[in-house]
């Protein structure tokens, strides 16, 4: 059939046609209605969790083994549709029994999740929708599955934490073997040069001040000596003339004696004045001879320039000694800094350790008692009292407006392949002779002349 075909007209091919769009539509209909009704329900349930902000705080102590909520909530679909998670699930609630006895645990885990879906709300929660065909099913994973995953965060945090002990257990006990082994380097080397250290060199440096004054006067009280010494010499050679005059004259005395008594008698003055004389002069050289005599003279003198020399000498040893020892502090300050600045800061490294663990134990206890409240559920998973899908009135709706469609398609489609003349203009359009006309006879009714 040639020709646009106007509404009118495909109207009267639908209703010539009417049968068979009536059967296409029923068909179609058909179909849909029956699809329809057995697409299982499908059933969704939700549950949203908030995880609190890390407890401790941070003012309080260190946190050595926290997740900041905000970092958590990056990876926390990540963390739900982990494997090990899911095979828990699975496991506990005995989630498809069928695929797992026929295809293995990642079959089922795989089931499971395609029923997931979560969706982060804000920065520190998230929402958990769980759809399956079963009711109860969807409501008991929606609120199973955050416990099982705050579960392992918190087991994850607890095995965190016992590694951070462990480890500062560890480095605490190396580092205090280390200070040990350095505080005893430390000590043998001040043992090995012990006075010659440079917290000692003020100390020697005032003994060998005080060496020095002690050797300076022990030096003037030497050369007082030889001073008196020598003129002790001179007066020895002083008074051996006036000895010897004295002698002489006792000597010219007594002879002068003798001859006196060889002239007078003994009570004769002239012998009185010689006895006199003689015990004079006698008495005179015997001073004499004892001065020469004196402890205090030469002889004395030097012995004591001898033991000034002795003392001298071992001033001068000592003061050697602490003039080597201040010459040598200046050589080992340089090794003894580097051991004490090793072992100052391994000490210090030591202490600090020591300081974290405490706080990372504090933490811990602290954390232990927040614990419960790490993960808080805002809004716990109902069983849904209606499925979402499929929306089986607006199925049915679409299946009849598919039918409509379906049964219109087929008998328009119909009616373009039907050759048959039906106007005049279709039949001039064929340029053949007219040979009769045939009146349009109503069904029922009557011929019209």
């Amino acid at each position: 059939m040639e020709g646009a075909m106007t509404a009118q007209e495909m109207l009267k091919g639908l209703w010539r046609r009417r049968k068979l769009v009536l059967s296409v539509f029923a068909l179609v209909f058909a179909v849909g209605v029956a699809v329809v009704g057995l697409t299982p329900s499908q059933w969704r349930a939700t549950s949203v969790v908030r995880i609190q902000p890390q407890r401790p705080s941070v003012e309080l102590v260190l946190a050595n083994n926290t997740v900041p909520a905000e970092e958590r909530m990056k990876t926390v679909r990540q963390e739900l549709f982990a494997r090990p998670l899911l095979e828990t699930l699975v496991g506990e609630m005995s989630l498809f029994p069928e695929d797992r006895q026929k295809k293995g645990m990642a079959a089922a885990v795989e089931e499971t999740r395609a029923m997931l879906d979560v969706k982060v709300e804000g920065e520190t929660a998230f929402e958990l929708t769980v759809s399956g065909p079963e009711p109860e099913v969807v409501a008991a994973i929606a609120n199973r599955l955050p416990q099982l995953y705050a579960e392992q965060a918190l087991a994850e945090r607890a095995e965190q934490a016992q590694r951070a002990a462990a480890l500062f257990d560890e480095e605490i006990a190396r580092l205090g073997k280390l200070v040990e082994e350095q505080e005893k380097r430390v000590a043998d080397f001040k043992l090995a040069h012990l006075g010659e250290l440079p917290e000692q060199l003020e100390p020697n440096m005032r003994a060998l001040e005080r060496l020095t004054a002690a050797q300076t006067a022990r030096i003037e009280a030497r050369r007082e000596l030889l001073r008196r010494a020598a003129e002790l010499i001179q007066a020895r050679a002083d008074l051996g003339t006036e000895l010897g005059q004295m002698r002489r004259r006792e000597l010219e005395l007594a002879t002068n004696l003798v001859t006196a008594r060889s002239q007078w008698t003994e009570d004769h003055p002239e012998v009185e004045r010689l006895k006199r004389e003689i015990a004079s002069a006698r008495a005179k050289r015997e001073a004499a001879e004892q001065r020469l005599e004196d402890p205090s003279g030469e002889g004395y003198l030097r012995s004591q320039v001898a033991s000034l020399d002795a003392e001298i000498a071992s001033l001068e040893q000592q003061a050697q000694q602490y003039r080597q020892r201040i010459d040598n502090t200046a050589r080992w300050a340089q090794q003894l800094s580097e051991l004490t600045r090793d072992y100052e800061a391994t000490k210090a490294k030591l202490q600090s350790l020591q300081s974290r663990k405490v706080e990372a134990e504090v933490s811990r206890e602290l954390e232990a008692k927040a614990r419960a409240g790490l993960f808080r559920v805002l809004s716990a998973a109902d069983v849904p009292a209606s499925p979402f899908k499929p929306n089986r009135a607006t199925g049915i709706l679409v299946a009849l407006l598919l039918a409509l469609g379906a049964g219109a398609l087929a008998g328009i489609f119909l009616e373009l392949q039907d050759d048959s003349v039906r106007r005049l203009e279709q039949a001039r359009a064929l340029s053949l002779p007219v040979l009769a006309l045939v009146p349009d006879i109503p069904a029922g009714g009557r011929v019209r002349h």
